[in-house]
């Protein structure tokens, strides 16, 4: 995985002279994802809508780290991990049941309409799409801002 450096300009609110604010500048390191073959495009009011409830933020974080299918069950316990802020062994069945209800029955079918990822309930394995790459930028940003929760 690749790590590339984004310039960030803030305003500092001081002033240079009484025209020009001062302007800083901060590096902020962004993960790249792997690349996919193809981009989907998605709107930026899904985009917003999607990336609105933390798990969904999860799944789609996790799946791009992971780049290939995982079965649901891998996907629910470290989603209830990091919903709990906890280690997966740590878990209790209130954490796990938490996180793996809404997770299956709302967000992963809500991503998947989406076509952000594939959800094979028959054999259980949840993967992301070449769509996700549309996603990607602003989970980094949340990354980067350690505010993905």
């Amino acid at each position: 995985m690749q790590v590339r450096l984004i310039q960030i300009m803030a305003q500092d609110g001081g002033q240079k002279s009484a025209d020009s604010p001062v302007i800083s500048s901060h590096q902020i390191p962004i993960e790249i994802y792997p690349s996919t073959t193809s981009e989907t495009g998605i709107s930026t009011d899904v985009v917003f809508k999607l990336l609105a409830h933390s798990q969904r933020r999860f799944v789609i974080h996790y799946l791009l780290r992971a780049g290939t299918a995982v079965p649901v069950s891998e996907l629910v316990e470290q989603v209830a991990a990091w919903k709990a802020n906890c280690p997966i062994d740590d878990l209790s069945g209130e954490d796990h049941k938490q996180a793996a209800i809404p997770l299956q029955h709302t967000h992963l079918s809500k991503l998947a309409e989406a076509g952000v990822i594939r959800y094979d309930g028959d054999h259980q394995l949840v993967e992301v799409t070449a769509a996700a790459a549309t996603l990607a930028p602003y989970l980094q940003l949340l990354v980067a801002q350690r505010a993905l929760k």
